[in-house]
């Protein structure tokens, strides 16, 4: 077996190549696309029939493979398959709510599979519907109401918008469902997932606010200012050393042309021109 790259480490299946095809239900369903391959899972697009079957009524699901590979001779399958059973008890805890990606069973010890939910991403939407932050926020309320906090609402690949101009919510890893015992922490959580959404409402839609609201979405909590004081150095670190791989050829990924942007070889080489 040949020795994977640091290219290959940072990816969550190193030197893996991604299943072809899977079988759910007695059903195969034919890979058609790598939504993202990044250091913590790969998420893959399958339909049922050939991966050029681009026919809108191809029955459509997601797979999510959880990271296996090492990284500098560090096992860390146990914190993929951790990470991927805590994203499937929170779609569980979630079903039947709209908005909210249907699980299927699980082809793969380590995997979440559920529907495919088509739509736009928020960071993507040509049109924003008048009424969709409202929608947002009742169906947050609702995840609120069963004990759980999303938390990643920060970034707005991660909430659709719907051909039908209704929200959903993916990517499910670090959203947090707390026992009682620590509902105070969790409030706090849930209250930043409205932050969020009030803050994408003012930066997308500002006409559909009031002053008063507005006023409200420029209000930072503690917790999201303690988050980025700890965050933004770290992801600037991270930064740094990606360039500086980069920069002594280390990233480059000859067999993945579908990287996600935190291993994509030719974004890094980018950054590290400008360094």
């Amino acid at each position: 077996m040949s020795k994977s790259t640091i290219a290959q480490q940072l990816r969550a299946l190193g030197s893996q190549k991604v299943p072809p095809e899977i079988t759910i239900k007695s059903r195969i369903y034919h890979l058609k696309t790598v939504f993202k391959h990044d250091f913590f899972a790969a998420t893959l697009l399958y339909s049922v029939g050939r991966s050029d079957n681009n026919s809108p009524n191809a029955h459509q699901i997601v797979l999510k493979l959880p990271r296996r590979s090492h990284i500098l001779g560090i096992p860390l399958a146990w914190l993929g398959q951790l990470l991927a059973d805590h994203e499937y008890n929170i779609l569980k805890t979630l079903q039947n709510l709209p908005g909210i990606p249907k699980l299927l069973p699980r082809p793969f010890h380590d995997a979440v599979a559920y529907e495919f939910i088509p739509g736009q991403t928020l960071d993507r939407a040509d049109i924003i519907p008048d009424d969709f932050f409202v929608k947002l926020r009742q169906l947050t309320e609702k995840i609120h109401k069963r004990h759980v906090a999303y938390v990643d609402l920060n970034k707005r690949s991660n909430i659709l918008i719907t051909p039908q101009g209704e929200p959903a919510l993916i990517d499910f890893q670090i959203s947090c469902q707390l026992p009682g015992i620590l509902s105070p922490l969790l409030n706090r959580l849930q209250q930043a997932d409205l932050y969020h959404i009030n803050k994408h409402n003012r930066r997308l839609r500002p006409d559909l606010m009031t002053p008063e609201r507005i006023a409200q979405s420029r209000k930072v909590n503690p917790w999201i200012k303690l988050h980025r004081k700890v965050a933004r150095p770290l992801t600037n670190l991270r930064r740094k050393v990606l360039a500086f791989l980069c920069r002594k050829g280390h990233l480059i990924v000859d067999e993945d042309t579908t990287s996600s942007p935190e291993t994509d070889p030719q974004r890094w080489i980018n950054r590290a021109n400008k360094t």
